[in-house]
């Protein structure tokens, strides 16, 4: 399995002409799903010939970007109430249990090469 598309080519190999990228989650179906049929995503790829050795290529800045972001239905990036999957802020009660939400997302060109932490 690969993880970051900057070692692809040291990986697999891959030869210079049109190919397709296949994504299965779930490969195995150890998962039980509601829908088992949107576990897959194909995309095709062309792969040019390297450049010539003589010029180097340049380096592109492949770094993660971690940033907040408001997902599908949520007015901000935290929610914050007193309802288990709330997607809308508040109420929340003193003495009360209350629930934070929040989304996040690599918007950068790489994988961060560890797990994310967040406070």
């Amino acid at each position: 399995m690969f993880t970051d598309w900057d070692r692809l080519d040291s990986l697999a190999r891959i030869e210079p002409g049109q190919h397709t990228f296949t994504l299965i989650v779930d490969s195995t179906d150890l998962v039980a799903e509601t829908d088992e049929s949107d576990n897959t995503f194909q995309t095709g790829v062309i792969v040019v010939a390297a450049p010539d050795p003589q010029i180097p290529p340049p380096i592109p800045n492949r770094l993660p970007d971690l940033a907040t972001v408001a997902s599908p239905g949520w007015p901000d990036p935290i929610i914050a109430s007193a309802y288990s999957g709330a997607k809308l802020q508040g109420p929340l009660f003193m003495n009360e249990l209350s629930y934070i939400r929040y989304a996040l997302e690599n918007q950068g060109l790489a994988s961060t090469p560890d797990n994310v932490h967040t406070k």
